[in-house]
């Protein structure tokens, strides 16, 4: 099988989906790669380190996060950090990495319910779930999506201790990491709870959604479901990591 993982910026995936990377990874019949939208230039408080200094250290973050992973096939397709657009050019060269990859299966950034309203994540996503769903090939990758508030698929956090250490990586990063730490164990500890008995290795899950392009089939949301979402789109015109000047 083979695995496309795309995020936004580098320490995406080891924050929501790393215990699943590590595991198709660890898996020699698996081909595996990861794709970042950006290089992370403008995540920080520090304005002296903004820019391409900042990116250089986060592409050299995710490529030790993902050496740890088992991943080593890591690319960067340019943009720049909270400034990424849905435009034709950014589609087509999305698109041709995906071609050029030729996977089975994709994991992308949600884009429609998503809990963390940063305007690259979910446009990241938009861009994905565009392509794949027009997409004429006789063979289309199957879509999931990660830190969505409308999961369908929950995996096992059994290789927590990878992932925390693939996570210490991103260095640049722990002024904004650090703080979202009990959020992240609460909402494992939630996940857990969504596992089948018999994947209950850990208390801990990971969770994402699998996307069903069926045209005619509207996905009905329940009562939390639709509260997320209303809160969501109230804080998500205020949402700022970080000042950009």
């Amino acid at each position: 099988m083979r695995y496309l993982f795309f995020c936004a910026h580098p320490d995406d995936l080891e924050f929501y989906i790393s215990n699943l990377m590590i595991t198709v990874a660890s898996n020699p019949k698996n081909v595996v790669k990861i794709i970042s939208m950006t290089r992370g230039e403008y995540g920080t408080l520090e304005p002296t380190l903004r820019g391409s200094k900042l990116g250089q250290i986060r592409t050299q973050e995710l490529r030790t996060a993902a050496k740890i992973e088992g991943v080593t096939d890591v690319d960067f397709l340019g943009y720049i950090d909270a400034h990424l657009e849905i435009t034709p050019e950014a589609i087509k060269r999305v698109q041709n990495a995906i071609e050029a990859f030729n996977p089975d299966i994709v994991f992308a950034p949600e884009g429609i319910y998503s809990y963390y309203p940063h305007d690259d994540h979910i446009r990241t996503g938009l861009i994905i779930y565009y392509i794949l769903k027009n997409m004429k090939q006789k063979k289309v990758p199957k879509l999931f999506m990660y830190h969505s508030y409308v999961n369908t698929q929950y995996f096992p956090m059994i290789h927590w201790r990878r992932q925390s250490k693939a996570l210490r990586c991103h260095k640049s990063q722990y002024h904004l990491l650090l703080p979202t730490y009990p959020l992240r164990f609460l909402l494992g500890i939630y996940f857990g709870f969504r596992l089948r008995k018999r994947l209950r290795l850990t208390f801990l899950a990971e969770a994402f959604r699998k996307v069903d392009f069926q045209v005619n089939k509207k996905r009905q949301l329940g009562f939390r479901q639709r509260l997320i979402g209303r809160i969501i789109s109230k804080v998500k015109g205020r949402f700022n990591p970080y000042k950009i000047d």
